[in-house]
Formats: C-alpha cells, structure tokens, sequence
C-alpha cells in the first residue's frame, strides 16, 4: 500500500462517525483535515474537535458540513 493510500485510510478512520455519513462529506473534509488536524490523526474525536476549532479556515465544503453537523 503506497504513503498516500495509507495516510487516506487514516484519514477516513479518524473522521467522525457525524461526518462519515456520506461519502460526499468524507471527501469534503478530508483534505482540511489532513493540512489543519494531522497532528490529531487517528484519533477521531480530536480531529473533529480541530475542525470545529479551525472552521474560519476550511473549505467551504467542509463548512458546510461541519454546520449541517451541529458544529
């Protein structure tokens, strides 16, 4: 398995089961939460805390999710 196919497995294990219901969610926030929550992964519940923390510097898709989520 190559670096970057086993830093995307990672990446969506430590999503946050409110954010893994689709996968258009996963997608829309796996590339924020690689740049801005790295240091949290795996651990679930700190990357999502990060995202909330860190929504000012999101994409857009993934603002909308984190909101539609309640964060």
């Amino acid at each position: 398995m190559t670096r970057f196919a086993l830093a995307g497995c990672i990446i969506l294990l430590a999503m946050p089961a409110v954010f893994a219901q689709s996968d258009e969610a996963r997608r829309a926030c796996q590339g924020d939460a690689q740049k801005i929550c790295a240091a949290d992964i795996p651990d679930r519940a700190k990357v999502r805390v990060c995202l909330v923390a860190n929504k000012a510097k999101l994409s857009e898709a993934c603002k909308k999710v984190i909101e539609n989520a309640g964060g």
